[in-house]
This record gives C-alpha cells, structure tokens and sequence, in this order.
C-alpha cells in the first residue's frame, strides 16, 4: 500500500463522516490524542503479564491511527505526501548519521 492511498482513504472517511470540517487546529490535537493512545498501549507491551497478541493488535490499531490523522492533516493542507515521502526516503539513504 502506498502513501496516497492511505491518503485517499483518510479523505474519504472523513467525508462520510464529516470530519473534514475539523480544521486543522483541530486534526493536530487529535494526532497527538492518539500518540497519547499509543503510547498507554507501549506502556501495556512492556507488562510481561499483558497477551502479546492482544496487545500487537491494539499498538498496530494505534500506529494506523497516527498514520490516519498524518495523512487527513497532510489532507486538509492540500499536500500529496508521496512525492514528499519519495524524496525525503533518497535524502535519508544518502544521509550519514553520527
């Protein structure tokens, strides 16, 4: 799957559901809710009593969600992260970190 189809997708949930109306203010605090999300379920995969598969499923649920509201906001701002992405991808390869 690629980026712009994630981006399409996000698009059109939010038009069903109404969400574009949300500025983008407002598409940031929910992207940053679910880095809090996210972050209470790596809390939970550190446990070794928590069930690995259980608790996969919900950091994998978590990180689509971070992604979903990336590619809504990238929406709302009328940018096509492929080429962005593609780009910044040559960069890093490239790129010698120290």
């Amino acid at each position: 799957m690629h980026i712009s189809e994630i981006q399409k997708q996000a698009h059109e949930l939010a038009q069903k559901h109404g969400w574009q109306k949300n500025n983008v203010d407002q598409r940031f605090r929910h992207l940053i809710s679910e880095v809090g999300e996210l972050s209470r379920e790596l809390l939970r995969y550190a446990s070794p009593d928590a069930p690995k598969k259980e608790v996969d499923r919900a950091v994998g649920h978590e990180i689509y969600d971070i992604v979903w509201n990336l590619c809504e906001l990238a929406n709302q701002l009328d940018i096509d992260l492929e080429p962005y992405f593609l780009e910044k991808i040559e960069i890093n390869h490239q790129r010698s970190w120290k």
